[in-house]
């Protein structure tokens, strides 16, 4: 019998004790989140100044408005999103770059106590996708070469092929242009990355050959006519890859009669077909 009224007592203090270390746990971190809260809460450790570096061609003011848009909200209504602590970064930067289409890449940076240094990073125009305004398919084999080819609006395309942003009227010639049918083509690309960069390269072949080159119509049907600096057209079917195409470019030009004429007095060179190259000369 005192042998069971020991253990009794035993573990009455047990429980006593367990209970002291629940209650001291419970109000540590009562005290640990009275003691985050008011940290967070403190005046001096809150955001207070926003400041904007590059991206010139984005309006500075439209941008501090959308990150005070994030700023001004409240976590669990009572903890401010300005707080040095827990401001929001990534839903500022991925704000930032959802309402601005030219914004490639933005940089945070904190300086103590209350400033906040905004970087903006954009896109740099490389050619141009505009509007086609010829219906159908522009073929200059069947039809004459020298007839004007109207486009409408424009927009900036960066050395990826990716669209972020309308671009004004500009003189023909300072920018190579992509022209085709266009249905919402921002923040979308011309083609994939891999063969818009494998077409640059095909243009820049010809440059370096003597045949530059100021735009490329796009037809529904995916061929391309690629309009040369000095006049003319070469033809060109996106089934046909690049680099064959190319070699049957060289196979024309390295042609003992084709060397006997200026490159400015080529009509057109086809190379819709895998193993056949057709030209014409202008009279």
């Amino acid at each position: 019998m005192f042998k069971h009224k020991r253990k009794t007592l035993l573990g009455e203090r047990k429980r006593r004790r367990r209970n002291i270390i629940i209650v001291i746990v419970c109000i540590g971190v009562i005290l640990l989140c009275v003691g985050v809260f008011f940290v967070l809460r403190k005046e001096d450790w809150q955001i207070k100044e926003v400041y904007i570096y590059e991206g010139e061609g984005i309006s500075h003011a439209q941008v501090k408005e959308k990150i005070w848009s994030e700023l001004h909200k409240n976590y669990i209504y009572v903890v401010p999103r300005t707080s040095l602590f827990v401001y929001p970064s990534d839903a500022i930067i991925r704000g930032i770059g959802e309402e601005f289409s030219r914004i490639k890449h933005v940089e945070l940076d904190l300086e103590l106590p209350d400033k906040l240094h905004v970087t903006l990073k954009e896109y740099e125009p490389y050619v141009l996708w505009c509007e086609n305004m010829i219906e159908g398919i522009y073929d200059p084999v069947a039809s004459s070469t020298d007839e004007v080819f109207p486009v409408g609006g424009c927009y900036y395309v960066d050395e990826t092929g990716y669209i972020f942003d309308t671009a004004p009227s500009f003189k023909e010639g300072i920018y190579f242009r992509y022209s085709g049918a266009m249905d919402t083509p921002l923040r979308s690309r011309l083609f994939s990355q891999e063969y818009f960069l494998q077409l640059e390269l095909f243009r820049k072949q010809l440059k370096d050959r003597g045949l530059d080159s100021v735009s490329l119509v796009i037809n529904p049907d995916e061929t391309f006519v690629l309009m040369l600096k000095e006049g003319g057209v070469i033809l060109l079917d996106k089934d046909i890859p690049l680099a064959v195409a190319f070699d049957n470019v060289i196979s024309v030009l390295n042609d003992p009669e084709a060397n006997m004429f200026p490159l400015d007095a080529i009509s057109y060179i086809d190379l819709r077909y895998q193993r056949k190259v057709y030209y014409k000369l202008n009279n």
